[in-house]
């Protein structure tokens, strides 16, 4: 016979045996622990390096696809990840009939001693859907698999659950939570000295956009208001959480914040049902009043969580130049200058991990930005050199600092509560 065409194709075989208690990712004490010692994630928010120019709908939710999961290219991708020394890596896995490539990366990923934050929407406190996501668990095995480092429940819902399109949704619940902690509209409005913003009908409704971000006489309002968003996702958190815990025991529960906004509940609302928490660096400036910020932020957590592990879970700076469609060489410089703030700041705050935004260089689709560390041509960009000259220090065992000057905070004070505190006193007390 002539030569013919050849494929090749790697079968793997998973042990079925489960995983040893001491190699899944505990916390204790306000650590991660992993095999006894302290653990401290190295991470980025992963995609595979080729989704770049990819169609969102293409790419976004589907990766792991049998039409898009490339095993050599991810394999690529992990070596970089070695060599850059990192050790966690968060990931989407939407749809659970991709299990198998999920299975798959997951089986590379302990090759290489790199942990997995999974997000899966199927446990999202705002829909969460226990028969399909018990199925997934049972069939992917989940609970017994150590690579798994955490579930990540929901994508930064401080950014959408209370803005100004979705309160109207909860109106009905601020109502109920209005007459079961006041006794009625009339005492709350008597101990608020203004009166409840209603509809049309008449109805008692949510305040208005200006009263997150404004002082004023509703001041008493917008903390009542503050309290009703904390109380209301701390029920539908606390729901969830537990039920995905009788699920599967083994792993650690989070989710990503979102930016630190006049509507976010994030950093006060569900933290008795989380194992650790996530502040996003999106509203982080790049200047030493955005480092402070941060700084506070991660002391003001470190309180309202009574010193739960920090990760500070996306941060990060696009280097696309939309005039001339390609990265910027001064703007791949602020990039890395960006996230050296972000590392600098969680050394000296205590913090316990960070995960910038994202692995992929180039263009992506719908966003038309460029968040990458790594070129399409799988050469590292200053802010990946940057990453493997911290990542020693960022795993290296460290005591969180204690306080030492107190900092009176009353978050009723001002309308705009934790918000205004971080982006003002709380900055400046930091920064002294």
């Amino acid at each position: 016979g002539g030569g013919g065409d050849t494929i090749e194709h790697e079968f793997a075989v998973l042990d079925p045996t489960p995983a040893a208690a001491r190699d899944f990712v505990s916390v204790e004490g306000g650590n991660f622990k992993l095999a006894g010692k302290s653990w401290y994630p190295v991470g980025i928010n992963y995609w595979p390096l080729y989704v770049s120019g990819m169609d969102r709908g293409d790419y976004w939710a589907g990766w792991m696809d049998r039409r898009f999961y490339d095993p050599e290219l991810v394999e690529d991708d992990l070596r970089r990840m070695d060599e850059l020394g990192i050790n966690m890596v968060s990931i989407q896995s939407h749809d659970p009939v991709f299990y198998r490539n999920l299975l798959d990366f997951l089986r590379r990923c302990a090759v290489h001693e790199i942990k997995v934050n999974l997000f899966c929407g199927l446990a999202s406190p705002l829909a969460f859907r226990e028969k399909p996501l018990r199925d997934f668990i049972a069939t992917a095995r989940l609970q017994d698999n150590a690579t798994v480092f955490a579930y990540d429940t929901i994508w930064e819902p401080g950014n959408y659950v209370f803005n100004q399109q979705r309160r109207p949704e909860w109106d009905p619940r601020w109502r109920d939570w209005l007459a079961e902690r006041y006794g009625s509209v009339g005492r709350a409005e008597e101990d608020w000295g203004v009166q409840a913003p209603r509809d049309d009908a008449g109805q008692v409704v949510s305040p208005p956009e200006t009263w997150f971000r404004q002082d004023g006489p509703w001041r008493i309002c917008m903390a009542s208001y503050r309290r009703f968003m904390d109380d209301m996702t701390s029920s539908l958190w606390g729901r969830a959480h537990r039920t995905l815990r009788e699920m599967d025991p083994n792993h650690l529960i989070s989710y990503r914040q979102g930016n630190t906004l006049p509507h976010d509940f994030a950093l006060t609302g569900t933290n008795r049902h989380i194992d650790f928490i996530c502040p996003e660096g999106y509203s982080i400036s790049n200047d030493e009043g955005g480092y402070n910020a941060a700084g506070f932020i991660t002391r003001f957590i470190d309180f309202t969580t009574q010193g739960k592990p920090i990760v500070w879970s996306e941060f990060g700076k696009s280097v696309w130049d939309s005039g001339r469609m390609e990265p910027g060489a001064d703007a791949i410089a602020v990039q890395s200058e960006y996230h050296d703030r972000f590392y600098r700041m969680v050394l000296e705050g205590g913090a316990n991990g960070t995960v910038p935004w994202w692995w992929p260089g180039g263009y992506r689709v719908g966003e038309r930005s460029d968040y990458g560390i790594i070129n399409p041509d799988g050469t590292p960009r200053p802010c990946a050199e940057l990453l493997k000259h911290y990542a020693q220090d960022l795993k290296t065992p460290r005591e969180r600092p204690a306080g030492t000057v107190w900092f009176d905070l009353d978050l009723d004070a001002h309308a705009g509560g934790y918000w205004h505190v971080a982006f003002t006193t709380g900055l400046e007390a930091y920064r002294s």
